[in-house]
């Protein structure tokens, strides 16, 4: 037997808060981005995206606006969330350089807003900071406002003295903006760090105690991460043995390059915004590909065409952690949602009349643990979508379906084993 019925607006409220205290967030360096020679480099972009489904998105490497427009289109199309891209500032230190390189941010705009930016101009190119806040559902009852930095680097790379130096001189003048902070601030460094290992004089001054506030490295990894195999799980660059497209470096998966570094607050369990434990993770590397493709790495649940798009798409992994809280996220579309939902009769399967477009589909239990999503794209008036629920066993669980930043949610009451 199953019931299923619509919930109160209330409810489903309080659901939807306790089920969205997770943030996502991938730091990626796109090689060049939009450029190269490569075909399609939005397309495999995409199913990276996809597959992890960032709520805070950090770019290194990018060339125009125009490619921060398509990578915010290729988020928007994917259905779970609308976002909105930082304004694109075109690289401000070495003025004329032949090969300008930015930084940028995306974020899901039900989760965050975006208060102000701004940039360092350091000896090499820009560090670019975004101050963002939480879309707390108490804001409009006089709550605090919960904000953070997110910093995107992209430090001097190569080997030798000399670029040791330049990469400390970029770090030296991003502390100067870094300490005039509360010490009590939030503030997640990510980026392309070029460090070799831990005792390089710009990792060691960005981890110093006399920083305030000061920066912990989330899996506490420190020693010389260059070609040694016993940091393979944690390397996040060569994804290639050999140059492919003229673009890129080669020699397969033997450096931690990317790095997010996260300030004190991130880790302490009374902060409203916190690092959820072992999240921190070189996306695709499952550490068996030490100075090979990264398609010879065990993709474990990722698919074969996510681990190729990661090989094509650059030869640096994303890395990825999540964030958590105990804030109630703001609900102020539930209330209005212009489709309708009918169950068909059949096991797991529903009439939708609606407008068209993207329908998203959660299914969570009654307590608020994500178990399942899903989407398709429909057409304009009633078509039938299907949902696997034959894995649940019997209980009461909760379906939320979405589409253009409208709810509805099901109760579903499943009172027998399938």
């Amino acid at each position: 037997m199953r019931k299923i019925q619509l919930l109160s607006f209330l409810f489903l409220s309080v659901l939807i808060a306790s089920a969205q205290s997770n943030f996502r967030v991938m730091s990626y360096n796109l090689l060049n981005f939009p450029q190269g020679q490569m075909p399609s480099r939005i397309d495999t972009l995409e199913i990276i995206l996809d597959a992890y489904r960032p709520d805070l998105f950090m770019i290194q490497e990018l060339k125009s606006e125009a490619g921060l427009n398509q990578i915010e289109d290729a988020l928007d199309n994917l259905g779970y969330a609308n976002f909105a891209a930082a304004e694109f500032i075109s690289q401000q230190s070495t003025p004329g350089t032949p090969n300008p390189l930015q930084q940028s941010l995306l974020f899901n705009q039900s989760k965050f807003g975006l208060k102000d930016q701004g940039y360092v101009i350091t000896i090499h190119r820009d560090i670019n900071y975004y101050r963002l806040f939480i879309k707390d559902s108490q804001l409009e009852n006089g709550a605090d406002t919960t904000f953070f930095y997110a910093v995107v680097c992209h430090l001097k790379s190569s080997e030798g003295n000399a670029n040791e130096q330049d990469r400390l001189e970029m770090v030296e003048s991003y502390m100067e903006w870094h300490n005039s902070l509360d010490e009590n601030a939030l503030v997640i460094f990510a980026g392309d760090y070029n460090v070799y290992y831990s005792a390089e004089p710009c990792y060691q001054a960005l981890l110093s105690v006399a920083n305030t506030p000061r920066f912990y490295d989330p899996i506490s990894s420190p020693g010389s991460w260059n070609n040694n195999p016993g940091f393979s799980a944690i390397h996040t660059q060569c994804t290639r043995t050999n140059n492919i497209f003229n673009d890129g470096a080669s020699g397969g998966m033997d450096d931690r390059f990317d790095q997010i570094l996260m300030s004190e607050m991130f880790f302490d369990n009374a902060s409203t915004l916190r690092y959820a434990d072992d999240t921190y993770a070189a996306f695709g590397n499952s550490g068996d590909c030490f100075n090979e493709n990264i398609t010879d790495c065990n993709g474990g649940v990722l698919s074969d065409a996510v681990m190729s798009a990661l090989y094509y798409m650059s030869d640096h992994l994303p890395v990825i952690l999540e964030l958590e809280s105990d804030l109630s996220l703001s609900t102020q579309n539930l209330a209005s949602a212009s489709f309708e939902i009918r169950d068909a009769g059949v096991a797991g399967k529903f009439n939708v009349n609606s407008n068209g477009g993207m329908l998203n589909w959660t299914v969570y239990s009654y307590i608020g643990q994500e178990l399942q999503r899903g989407s398709q794209l429909l057409n304009q008036g009633q078509e039938s979508i299907q949902i696997p629920l034959n894995y649940l066993p019997i209980g009461t669980y909760v379906i939320l379906f979405k589409q253009e930043e409208q709810y509805l949610g099901l109760k579903y009451l499943n009172t027998q084993t399938w």
